[in-house]
């Protein structure tokens, strides 16, 4: 397992699916992917194409190895940070997009989890 700085952020699990962002923690990396997709920006008024583009999403666990953060990052565009939150191997909530993209439900149901809740 590969021990990575996320900077600036880590991941306190509260009573809903929020996550709040706090400083300086060492989080491990359990998973990535590298895939090519289209890119939408959604405002939640407006859906509007931006292009395909290459995108590398990376499952990170906390200190007792429970997922806790997907790093989404979209070459040459944007980094995404998705909250989970997990209640023993069931994925129950998420927090910091819209929709859970279908590859991150994927990563995660790959390593067990059930994503039934959030699909």
């Amino acid at each position: 397992m590969v021990c990575k700085k996320i900077p600036n952020y880590t991941l306190n699990h509260t009573a809903t699916a929020s996550a709040v962002a706090t400083k300086t923690k060492f989080m491990n990396s359990i998973k990535k992917i590298t895939f090519q997709s289209p890119i939408n920006i959604d405002n939640g008024f407006t859906n509007t194409y931006q292009g395909d583009f290459t995108s590398t999403k990376e499952l990170f666990a906390d200190d007792e190895q429970t997922p806790s953060l997907i790093e989404w990052e979209v070459e040459d565009f944007a980094t995404e940070h998705i909250g989970l939150q997990v209640e023993g191997k069931a994925v129950t909530g998420y927090d910091g997009v819209f929709d859970l993209p279908e590859q991150a439900i994927q990563m995660l149901e790959e390593l067990g989890y059930d994503c039934t809740e959030v699909k």
